[in-house]
């Protein structure tokens, strides 16, 4: 007889609201989006904990609508920063505060698990010209889903009763 082990994780559940953007790199006025809001689930032992794998996002920017396989993480036991978005730039593409590209369809969410007034969120729009938006206005929740206990198969709830009858008998 074959036993699964079980894991300690959980899945977390971000869901934020970011605002008051401003251009941090090329003084454009024609904000893409006034308001950004998304959700990402990932799997992990805590909140607290660092992200093991990312598992859905909901998030339109622009009108582009990403997906899992357009993002990465940063997430590490060793300290409380955690960083889900575009990782090419490290700050280095358009001057220290501006930390992702100026490209097409970009983003970064930053926070701390252990302080929340460490969070910034940025992103880029469709096009390339229209700036680098930065805010350090960022509203979040995050929580613990529920995980489904799988409910014995029926099966498996016959077989017990089987010897049972048998017994009486």
């Amino acid at each position: 007889m074959a036993f699964s082990s079980f894991s300690n994780a959980s899945l977390i559940k971000f869901s934020f609201e970011a605002f008051d953007f401003v251009d941090c790199c090329n003084n454009q006025t024609n904000i893409p989006e006034e308001v950004v809001r998304g959700t990402f689930i990932w799997e992990a032992e805590s909140v607290f904990s660092s992200i093991t794998s990312l598992s859905s996002i909901n998030l339109t920017i622009d009108g582009y609508q990403y997906n899992v396989s357009d993002i990465g993480y940063i997430s590490s036991t060793y300290n409380s920063l955690r960083m889900i978005g575009g990782l090419e730039d490290f700050g280095f593409g358009c001057g220290v505060s501006c930390v992702v590209l100026a490209s097409d369809n970009d983003f970064r969410l930053n926070w701390d698990s252990s302080n929340p007034q460490l969070t910034s969120f940025s992103y880029t729009g469709s096009a390339n010209d229209n700036g680098v938006w930065v805010t350090h206005s960022v509203n979040y929740n995050i929580s613990i889903l529920p995980t489904n206990v799988p409910e014995p198969s029926t099966l498996l709830l016959f077989v017990p009763c089987l010897f049972i009858i048998r017994r009486w008998s």
